[in-house]
C-alpha cells in the first residue's frame, strides 16, 4: 500500500451511540453541518458488538444476515431530516434495540 494521499476538503464528524429500546435513533448535527438544501454526506453502520459494522440504507425487504441470524424485519433506514429547531437530525429506524450506531458526515 503507498502512502496516505492528501486530507480532502470539508469536517469529517463520526457520531456514536446505542439504539434505543424501539430500535431508533436520532442525532442532531450542528448547524454547520448544512441544510436539505445543501446537505452534507452521510453514512450510518451499525454493529452489534461493534467488531464489524454494515451499513444501514432504506432497506423496504424482510431479510436475515446468513452469519449472525438476525432479522431484520420491516424497513431499516437511515434518513436526514430537519428537526423542529431548524438542525438537521440523523434518524436510524427499524434496527436493532441495543445494538451500537456509528454515524459518519462530510461537511
Amino acid at each position: 500500500m503507498g502512502p496516505a494521499g492528501a486530507p480532502g476538503p470539508g469536517t469529517r464528524l463520526v457520531l456514536n451511540g446505542t439504539v434505543d429500546q424501539f430500535g431508533e435513533a436520532e442525532i442532531t448535527l450542528p448547524a454547520e453541518a448544512g441544510t436539505l438544501d445543501s446537505p452534507p454526506a452521510v453514512t450510518c453502520y451499525l454493529s452489534e458488538t461493534g467488531q464489524e459494522w454494515i451499513i444501514v440504507s432504506l432497506d423496504s425487504d424482510s431479510d436475515t444476515d446468513v452469519e449472525t441470524g438476525t432479522d431484520f424485519f420491516g424497513v431499516s433506514a437511515c434518513l436526514l431530516g430537519q428537526s423542529t429547531g431548524g438542525s438537521l437530525s440523523v434518524v436510524l429506524v427499524g434496527v436493532p434495540s441495543a445494538w451500537l450506531f456509528r454515524v459518519v458526515v462530510i461537511y
